[in-house]
């Protein structure tokens, strides 16, 4: 009888340090729409690559202004964070303090982050105040048809694309990474012009 205990908390440890248990819950992504159209959460993931393509076109308009926002404008100015986010995505708003944050550190110097909501056009008010109680310095866009996000191949939330001034994608990040300050500020610097202190 121990024996047979013993064995079978062996195999359960087993399967959990292997990740072999099937219908994990999975922290850091949520699923980015319910329905059969997208898989269900992954694992978060990074994809360090250098060049990850041209980045698609965006044009949008501003939540509340109404504004149009169109990426290649953006970028002429400085490389581009682009977030998808939903309102409804827990760990999307981690990431937005996060994105926030390195916003105001970089900024000045012509950084600058697109917060693109994947909520329903249902949602236009919700998303509205998301962004006024959140304070989010940047614009945010609702991709209403989820067009963009489709052809950004977005598949969980948040996932967000750091995009160079040549309108290439260099870097991918899938779910919320608790040190992505960290990691994305040497990116972005590089991508900057030096500061003047340097």
């Amino acid at each position: 009888m121990r024996t047979s205990i013993r064995v079978g908390i062996f195999l359960v440890a087993g399967l959990l340090a292997s990740g072999g248990m099937a219908g994990r819950r999975t922290i850091g992504v949520s699923s980015a729409w319910a329905g059969d159209a997208f898989p269900k959460a992954a694992p978060a993931e990074t994809a360090e690559l250098k060049d990850l393509g041209v980045a698609p076109p965006i044009e949008l308009e501003v939540v509340g202004s109404g504004e149009s926002v169109v990426l290649g404008e953006m970028l002429s100015r400085g490389p581009v964070l682009v977030d998808f986010w939903a309102t409804w995505c827990g760990p999307c708003r981690k990431a937005m303090v996060i994105y926030s944050n390195l916003y105001r550190r970089y900024g000045s110097r012509g950084f600058q982050v697109l917060a693109v909501s994947l909520d329903s056009p249902r949602s236009v008010d919700k998303v509205r105040l998301f962004a006024l109680k959140y304070e989010l310095p940047y614009p945010v866009v609702l991709d209403a048809d989820r067009k963009v996000g489709k052809d950004y191949g977005v598949r969980v939330l948040p996932t967000s694309f750091l995009i160079d001034m040549d309108g290439h994608i260099v870097l991918r990040e899938m779910g919320y990474r608790p040190d992505a300050a960290r990691h994305l500020a040497p990116m972005i610097e590089a991508l900057l012009p030096p500061s003047d202190s340097e």
